[in-house]
């Protein structure tokens, strides 16, 4: 098989991309929608608790408080308030979400993965003590995705121990 745009270069499997909509998805591109919205839910998490605070550049405070919020948006927001957001979270959280929103959200995802994509609902009112999730949809490509963010609060991670070591019956 020849290698072109519409071929995964992970995996050598054709995509189905924007212009065959009712082309069965290969796991590849299903496994990429799950991922970015992953990404996403974390990205949206630490934005909407700065604009809450008033921590963001203007049009950005409503923009991420706003839904539905394009899924597209998100990245430009992130990128608009990089300085900010360096002194606002953690170094080693900065740096991880800066390097997905590169390589993942600006670089390897085809446009039709944000295009058309929208999210509609966060959980995150209670970030520091919750379980954060958001719901996302996608009318040209027919997904709905459901994200959670897993483990970031001493809460969290005190209970992903706890769960470690408990007996199995």
């Amino acid at each position: 098989m020849t290698q072109d745009s519409s071929t995964s270069p992970a995996t050598g499997v054709e995509n189905a991309t924007s212009q065959d909509h009712d082309a069965f998805p290969n796991l590849f591109w299903e496994t990429a929608t799950m991922a970015v919205s992953c990404i996403l839910v974390f990205i949206l998490a630490d934005l909407r608790r700065l604009a809450r605070g008033g921590h963001l550049k203007d049009s950005d405070n409503s923009d991420v408080l706003t839904m539905p919020i394009r899924a597209d948006s998100i990245p430009r927001i992130w990128q608009n308030n990089r300085e900010i957001l360096k002194r606002e979270i953690r170094s080693d959280e900065y740096d991880t979400l800066q390097y997905l929103v590169d390589r993942w959200l600006i670089e390897h995802v085809d446009d039709t993965e944000l295009s058309g994509a929208e999210c509609h609902v966060v959980g995150d009112e209670k970030a520091s003590s919750e379980c954060v999730y958001a719901i996302y949809t996608n009318a040209a490509r027919k997904h709905i995705a459901v994200a959670f963010r897993g483990s970031v609060t001493p809460k969290d991670w005190f209970q992903d121990a706890k769960s470690a070591f408990c007996d199995v019956k």
